[in-house]
């Protein structure tokens, strides 16, 4: 019986180590939007790694490169976008959906508003318009914001999780 202690003791503290080990170079955050993996420590790499060599790209609005790819989410067929600083830290992850009418527009809005709301609770933000819906979600892990704007020409969604050093507080 005290060999099987023993034996069992040693098994445990063999687990536990390895345990320690394979998770010390790991990043410990996890990813901030449903639609990626990447998370906020994640670099151009390791969004390549993931997505692919970039095929579209532009500035961004945090003085950086945006990259976008092809995305689903919910069933939906969208576009990711990884946003980057000009310190090359990831600013930005959204998920992009062009509707194909206003009725679709607002179906969609009313999913994501639907799944956010049942996630993290009442927005801080509502726009309150018809033509150019929105809310926000105000988080210490980083802002969600979900806009939409409908015109005679264009029905897009914009699903963005951003990073907590470019979140603002709610009362801002």
């Amino acid at each position: 019986m005290k060999h099987h202690r023993s034996i069992l003791k040693l098994i445990l503290f063999t687990t536990f180590l390895s345990l320690i080990f394979t998770a010390c170079g790991k990043k410990s955050s996890s990813a901030p939007a449903p639609f990626s993996k990447l998370t906020w420590d994640s670099s151009y790499d390791e969004m390549v790694e993931l997505e692919g060599k970039e095929s579209k790209s532009y500035d961004s609005i945090y003085n950086g490169t945006t990259y976008a790819y092809d995305g689903k989410y919910l069933n939906h067929d969208g576009s990711i976008k990884y946003m980057y600083d000009d310190k090359e830290n990831l600013a930005c992850i959204s998920w992009e959906y062009t509707a194909k009418s206003p009725e679709d527009l607002k179906k969609v809005y009313d999913e994501l508003f639907k799944t956010l709301t049942d996630q993290y609770g009442k927005s801080g933000y509502q726009s309150g318009n018809n033509t150019n819906m929105g809310n926000v979600w105000y988080r210490k892990e980083g802002n969600i914001i979900l806009s939409a704007v409908t015109t005679k020409n264009i029905n897009a969604i914009l699903c963005s999780y951003l990073n907590p050093s470019v979140s603002s507080p709610e009362n801002d």
